[in-house]
């Protein structure tokens, strides 16, 4: 039996321990219902994910999470630390709200910080990870104690916030906040982002050892689709090559970062076992772009030296086009 089972089991005892001693309180049918789904809900974040959490999208759709999702927030859960290298538009940030708003509902007193690139994607952030608590049954849904923009306070004291960072003074992102779960969203685009760690992690770490301690989930996440491995895209590269060296050494002792790589043709449904980037995505997101080599090479193939690949692209079509002439 996996260990998830066996937690599974033993939750589901205790559940049952609690409607047996319940003698005073007369519990009907729906609230022990409700009971068994607020615990399956604690117990299993793609169940929660996949019953409660509609698509960002228009209309009213289950969330059918992929391959690329489970094996981020999988990693996460196992390894605390990661650094995702992505293409764009394949649903990762709203994973990571999703999994924002899960640790937020079922930990008292939990603290998640958002270091975005810009301060309307920090509003956003927030805002989306709102609307889905909003939308949430009455016993999944704890009520809020405070909205702002670019943050909120749940009334189990959890509190979720957001913050750009300031060119003029990077180092003050976030600071002195007792952060759990940092997350940082695009970090190949955000400028003085080094700086913004750097003021950061002492405070985080600190937070984080306490959390392991007592059995809490904590974690640090990076994602971004690349750019370039100098200027803004420095930081993201180096952490992204760093972490990569990490994957390969499987130790207790080591709490580095591991890396995650998700490229659009490998990703698949797991509920469905359908393909929700195919190469129509594809096409459409190449016209969107308008063809523009460099910038689908840096969205959308996973590609730190997009300059490199676009000469070498050019220089093939070069010689295919005198090989046809030869002919």
């Amino acid at each position: 039996m996996l260990d998830k089972d066996i937690e599974r089991s033993s939750s589901q005892k205790a559940l049952n321990d609690i409607f047996n001693n319940l003698t005073d309180i007369n519990l009907n049918q729906e609230d022990k219902d409700e009971l068994q789904e607020w615990l399956n809900c604690k117990e299993d974040f793609f169940y929660f994910l996949s019953h409660y959490v509609g698509l960002d999208t228009v209309g009213d759709q289950t969330f059918n999470y992929h391959n690329g999702q489970e094996l981020l927030i999988r990693t996460l859960m196992t390894h605390h630390k990661a650094v995702c290298l992505k293409s764009r538009q394949i649903g990762i940030t709203t994973v990571i709200r999703a999994y924002t708003v899960w640790l937020s509902i079922f930990n008292k007193n939990y603290s998640i910080g958002i270091i975005s690139k810009s301060g309307p994607d920090a509003t956003t952030f927030v805002r989306k990870c709102i609307s889905i608590i909003d939308n949430l049954p009455n016993f999944l849904n704890p009520g809020f104690k405070k909205k702002t923009e670019q943050q909120f306070i749940l009334k189990n004291d959890s509190i979720v916030m957001a913050a750009a960072v300031s060119a003029s003074q990077p180092e003050n992102t976030l600071r002195s906040n007792p952060i759990v779960f940092l997350i940082v969203d695009e970090g190949a685009f955000i400028h003085k982002i080094k700086d913004a760690v750097s003021g950061l992690f002492p405070t985080t770490i600190t937070i984080q050892k306490a959390a392991k301690k007592n059995g809490v989930p904590y974690g640090i996440l990076i994602i971004s689709t690349p750019n370039k491995t100098s200027g803004d895209g420095k930081w993201f590269f180096e952490m992204y090559k760093a972490a990569l060296n990490n994957n390969g050494i499987e130790d207790d002792k080591n709490e580095g970062y591991k890396a995650v790589r998700l490229h659009w043709r490998d990703l698949r449904g797991v509920i469905k076992n359908d393909c929700p980037f195919g190469q129509e995505y594809y096409d459409e997101m190449c016209a969107t772009f308008n063809y523009q080599e460099d910038k689908i090479s840096n969205l959308f193939k996973v590609c730190f030296f997009e300059k490199i690949s676009v000469i070498i692209i050019q220089i093939l079509n070069i010689i295919m086009m005198h090989l046809k002439l030869w002919i």
